[in-house]
């Protein structure tokens, strides 16, 4: 499968637990290419207390893997999103433009903590909705108040949530548990995205491409399209009409 888009990835050097530098942005850049990855949405994270980066040093490394990839004969593009875990100062710091959010979109990436009950996921869902915003719930697969209420999971889609799975739990990376768990949601039509979480080139390298296969395989080349390439395409879409907007102004 060709095209792929990955909208989860930790590929700016230095500014979270990602790339190291710019050498291994590179690295993870190639592997991203060789899945037949044509567009990356990178996404640093932000939590308060732990990722905190100036966002000014954020974009700065940006730029760099930015021009990297716009040299190198891939065809490849890297655009800037942003994985922001959840803290009750989430939708003012996002209205002030302190954080981004998806290529300057309505999309948030957003990151809960495995302790995090589902009262508290459900409120900042809808807080984020209420304010404009349309909330990708990110690595659904590892929250155990999900996991082990499955039907839960449709609530918050109905609610305007979409979901995004991790292609390494898909297969099974990290147990049966989580696997089924995804495998579940994917058959009652519950996924929006399944995107990389890469964050180095070995423990948690990019690996889109086979978790596409196997699940075209199993589930049909429209549903894997669906997932891998045009969902995640129309972040892309609306990102660019804001960006030719802006430079138009």
């Amino acid at each position: 499968m060709q095209g792929l888009i990955d909208i989860h990835c930790h590929i700016v050097p230095g500014v979270d637990d990602g790339a190291r530098d710019l050498y291994d942005a590179a690295k993870i850049l190639q592997l991203e290419y060789r899945n037949h990855v044509q567009a990356v949405i990178v996404t640093p994270h932000y939590r308060a207390g732990m990722f905190e980066t100036p966002q000014k040093e954020i974009e700065r490394q940006f730029r760099r893997i930015d021009e990297m990839t716009r040299r190198s004969r891939s065809g490849m593009r890297v655009y800037l999103g942003c994985e922001y875990y959840t803290s009750i100062h989430m939708v003012d710091d996002l209205k002030k433009g302190l954080r981004p959010t998806m290529m300057g979109t309505e999309y948030v990436l957003v990151e809960f903590s495995q302790r995090h009950n589902y009262q508290l996921i459900r409120n900042q869902v809808y807080a984020l909705l209420a304010a404009g915003y349309q909330p990708i719930i990110a690595h659904a697969e590892r929250y155990p108040c999900l996991v082990k209420a499955p039907s839960l999971v449709q609530e918050l889609v109905d609610m305007g949530a979409q979901i995004q799975l991790t292609s390494g739990n898909v297969m099974g990376k990290s147990g049966w548990r989580q696997k089924r768990f995804c495998h579940k949601m994917i058959e009652r039509n519950q996924v929006h995205y399944i995107a990389s979480d890469a964050h180095d080139q070995i423990e948690r390298k990019p690996d889109l491409l086979p978790c596409a296969e196997y699940v075209s395989k199993k589930y049909g080349q429209q549903m894997a399209e669906r997932l891998f390439i045009k969902n995640p395409s129309k972040i892309i879409k609306k990102g660019k009409k804001i960006r030719d907007k802006r430079r138009n102004q």
